[in-house]
């Protein structure tokens, strides 16, 4: 089975260079730096990891995780994966093929965020270097340069959190309904949440990947909406 989503992704990351879809960084970092909200959630990123970031994750490990939550944990987990995450996107586009072309695009748009995000958030972890939490329980452990391409020394930003919100967020600047765009933003926050909630990342990760996910989203949507 995962061989054959191994295949059509192939086929949709060529389909998506090929149309162009990833020709965003100019646009992707002036909608970046250029907007204020940027400087203020970087404010609170800062902000969590000296005062939070520990008190946090103290308060999932010695309280949150004596609720299991087995399974609603594994799944949303699953879904901040970008292989994952990709199996009902490509589903919905051959099923917009047939009854709904706008869904077919739209899908197409939220593979590209999915696929630019995962491309920008590795180069932001293999130069960060921040340990995660369940490592060294060290909230300001950066630029760890001993241990480059080491699992342990990615924690920031989070990426499952930059998938879930990239990709969900394709989806809520397009649907208008508020019950669709709710929706969202629940399973985009839950993938983060669980991402503390099993000690892969610190708050501040999450906060930072929500953030720099919506701005992908935002800008190819932005780019493509005329086409839509």
């Amino acid at each position: 089975m995962m061989i054959l989503v191994y295949i059509l992704l192939l086929f949709f990351i060529y389909k998506i260079i090929k149309e162009g879809y990833l020709k965003i960084t100019k646009h992707f970092l002036n909608n970046l730096f250029k907007n204020i909200s940027t400087y203020i959630v970087l404010f609170f990123v800062i902000l969590s990891i000296f005062l939070l970031d520990k008190k946090i994750t103290m308060l999932f490990w010695k309280k949150i995780n004596n609720i299991d939550l087995g399974n609603i944990a594994v799944f949303f987990q699953n879904l901040g994966k970008a292989d994952i995450i990709s199996i009902p996107l490509i589903i919905l586009y051959f099923v917009g093929i047939k009854f709904n072309k706008n869904l077919s695009k739209i899908s197409i748009l939220a593979l590209a965020s999915n696929l630019y995000s995962g491309i920008f958030v590795q180069i932001l972890k293999h130069i960060i270097l921040r340990e995660r939490p369940f490592v060294s329980f060290n909230e300001l452990n950066f630029f760890k340069f001993n241990k480059i391409f080491n699992y342990t020394n990615t924690s920031f930003p989070s990426g499952h959190t930059i998938t879930g919100f990239s990709v969900c967020f394709i989806f809520f600047y397009f649907y208008k309904n508020k019950k669709i765009r709710i929706l969202c933003i629940i399973v985009a926050s839950l993938i983060g949440i669980f991402r503390i909630y099993e000690g892969k990342h610190w708050l501040s990760d999450v906060i930072i990947g929500a953030y720099l996910g919506i701005i992908v989203a935002k800008t190819i949507y932005e780019l493509n909406k005329e086409n839509i």
